[in-house]
């Protein structure tokens, strides 16, 4: 099970390992116009985190490149997601799961502060 914008990395490398995969869309990703009010709010923001490629698409296609000083990602492969539209990634994950995004996070703003 993956998003629709997902890689097909997963599947072709157990594919690569002899198994049969079926790859299956669980979700779609859906981008949504922030109103003004919404965009300062999150230009605002101490931090911006994503934890995917397709987020880090999704706020460089509907806000912008602009960002909070802080950009934090889960790791290496949303971070060059996130460059590849210009955003400028200020932290990756040492460890690329949500508890690692957690403590990336947690670090970025006790050094920034």
């Amino acid at each position: 099970a993956q998003a629709d914008r997902a890689a097909d990395t997963l599947a072709a490398g157990l594919a690569a390992r002899g198994y049969r995969t079926r790859t299956v869309v669980a979700y779609r990703t859906m981008l949504r116009d922030p109103t003004p009010s919404e965009r300062a709010d999150a230009l605002a923001a101490d931090a911006v985190v994503f934890a995917s490629g397709s987020a880090a698409q999704a706020w460089a296609d509907m806000i912008g490149i602009e960002t909070p000083p802080c950009v934090i990602v889960i790791g290496p492969t949303t971070a060059a997601v996130a460059s590849a539209a210009g955003l400028q990634v200020t932290h990756v994950a040492a460890d690329h799961n949500v508890d690692g995004l957690i403590r990336a996070v947690v670090t970025a703003l006790a050094d920034d502060s």
